[in-house]
């Protein structure tokens, strides 16, 4: 059975020994009722890719053949979701393709939609364009992310004022009628109208360019010593173009490079948010010993994998996930927000993995969790995220997984799976947690080379089994991972400042599986619901392996 302990007063730090009635592996923590900051919905949304790369299409590949329909069954698990913000539609590719091919006759191409060439060389079709997007948006109660091009207005042969004018031109196709656009952009409203749109779409944010700190040595090139001044001078002009539009849009701009996100704050530019993305750990290429010798696959065992990839992201130093660099470093310096427009827990083995080495969509999973925590952790100053990529049928990050040429049902994956536990059972309150006793810090055995992390970096160390906890008006929610891959863990909980606490409360958990489960099972988890009472002599929640648990647990009404 399980049982939560609800008992009063934070406790000194835990000393006892492995003689006493605590078992080694029990994990006690206190959640006190401080508020530590604020936690916004917006850490929870999904970033809709349309790439043109890899075998991957994303939402294109999701239709119905022949249509600009989504798939029911996908449509379906979407409404599921209940996502809260999405990003359209790149990406890489929005940098390198024309709006206009995603809509249908816009004045100066060819009549209805043609392809689009983007940014690797390679064709995409344009069936899910923005009128498909915005429709889907409204129906399911999204708000939207609107990615523009920016590379245009860097480093082509146009002006930033005309690329800025272009982007602009988009919006006014979105949010514009003849009665709030300038009289030079009425011709795009009129366009959506005679697409059959005649209502105006919501867009919440405008995202102008994406991952453009690739571009960092060719502006310094065009540039030389004044490259971050053109670099914010054209922000401010795309800025100044939207806005024109829609005075009222909340602008997100790239947080690096830092030179230049640094300056636009420094001017008071009006930028809402700055992007950054965090993928961990990326492409793996070699296996190495705590000691730094070269590791055989042979001799690593699933559970060295999983337990490496989960503790991808950087922690603190109680070993607790958190994103750290100096992209937030700065951020919070300066004192302004940052939006994580593209995460998962991203890698690749260019190693030859056997199907129980390699980590699978479970791992992937797992790890995705304790990204969330590390979001949770850090929200004083990430507003926002949005994980990658939502629709897709190649990609490892894909959310929903959808097989168009295997006559297959569309899936969803565990990382989505993840998130949208958390999204459906979170507080809008990040409380205090103090952990008084734990056992001792994992350390990797076996370490990897990896876009994000040499080999030789120094030994990291995390804490086994993750908990945050927060809050709202009616609830306290529990948030706990236990990343052990084949330990069970207990986690007897203490609060302080919360009176008359009943003991009715509810569990939430995700069982995340091997490869060598889901060849028996077929589904890469196991999803749990289960209610759950308190008394005084029981005082333990049950995390078992590979696990996500959230505990929600009613505050006594006002």
């Amino acid at each position: 059975m399980l049982l939560l302990a609800v008992l009063s007063g934070c406790s000194h730090l835990d000393t006892s020994t492995p003689g006493d009635s605590t078992r080694p592996e029990d994990v006690r923590v206190s959640v006190c009722n401080k508020e530590l900051h604020r936690v916004s919905d917006l850490l929870f949304g999904q970033f809709m890719e349309r790439p043109s790369w890899g075998g991957e299409t994303g939402p294109e590949a999701a239709l119905l053949p022949g249509t600009h329909t989504l798939d029911p069954r996908v449509e379906a698990m979407l409404r599921s979701m209940a996502i809260p913000i999405v990003r359209f539609p790149g990406g890489t590719d929005v940098d390198f393709t024309d709006w206009r091919n995603m809509v249908t006759d816009a004045l100066g191409k060819d009549r209805g939609r043609p392809d689009s060439r983007g940014s690797h060389g390679n064709s995409i079709t344009n069936a899910f364009g923005y009128d498909e997007y915005f429709r889907l948006a409204s129906d399911l109660k999204w708000k939207s992310i609107l990615v523009v091009n920016l590379h245009d207005g860097l480093l082509t042969d146009k002006t930033a004022a005309e690329a800025a004018t272009n982007a602009a031109a988009l919006l006014a196709y979105c949010v514009g009628t003849e009665a709030t656009v300038p009289t030079e952009f009425h011709q795009w409203p009129a366009l959506r109208v005679a697409n059959g749109h005649p209502t105006a779409y919501d867009v919440e944010y405008v995202q102008i360019g994406n991952e453009s700190w690739f571009w960092q040595g060719e502006m310094k090139k065009k540039h030389g010593d004044a490259w971050v001044t053109a670099w914010a001078n054209a922000i401010q002009a795309y800025m100044a173009a939207l806005r024109r539009i829609q005075p009222g849009i909340k602008i997100i701009a790239d947080g690096h490079p830092l030179e230049v996100s640094a300056e636009l704050h420094r001017r008071h530019a009006g930028v809402d948010l700055f992007a950054q993305h965090r993928y961990y750990p990326l492409g793996i290429d070699g296996l190495f010993a705590a000691d730094g010798k070269k590791l055989p696959e042979a001799g690593v065992t699933p559970g060295q994998v999983w337990e490496t990839l989960t503790h991808s992201t950087p922690t603190d130093a109680d070993g607790l996930a958190e994103f750290r660099d100096d992209s937030i470093e700065q951020a919070t310096r300066l004192g302004y927000r940052l939006a994580i427009t593209e995460w998962n827990l991203n890698t690749w083995w260019k190693l030859a993995r056997g199907q129980e080495l390699s980590p699978g969509p479970g791992a992937c999973g797992l790890g995705a969790a304790v990204m969330v925590q590390a979001l949770l952790r850090r929200s004083d100053t990430i507003a926002l995220a949005t994980q990658s990529m939502l629709l897709g049928q190649t990609w490892g990050i894909t959310g929903i997984r959808v097989h168009p040429q295997e006559g297959v049902a569309p899936t969803l994956q565990p990382t989505a799976e993840a998130v949208t536990l958390y999204n459906q059972h979170h507080g809008d309150q990040e409380l205090r947690v103090r952990y008084d006793s734990a056992p001792l810090l994992w350390h990797p055995a076996v370490k990897f080379n990896s876009n994000y992390r040499p080999h030789d970096w120094p030994c990291m160390q995390a804490m086994v089994v993750d908990v945050v906890a927060t809050r709202d008006r009616d609830h306290i929610y529990l948030h706990a991972i236990n990343t052990d891959f084949d330990k069970p863990r207990r986690l007897s909980v203490r609060f302080d400042g919360f009176a008359g606490l009943p003991g009715k409360a509810t569990l939430h958990r995700l069982r995340f599986h091997t490869a060598t489960e889901y060849a028996t099972t077929n589904t890469w988890t196991t999803c749990e619901e289960v209610q759950i009472h308190s008394d005084e002599e029981a005082r333990a929640i049950d995390l078992p392996p590979r696990s996500l648990t959230i505990v929600v647990i009613d505050l006594p009404a006002k």
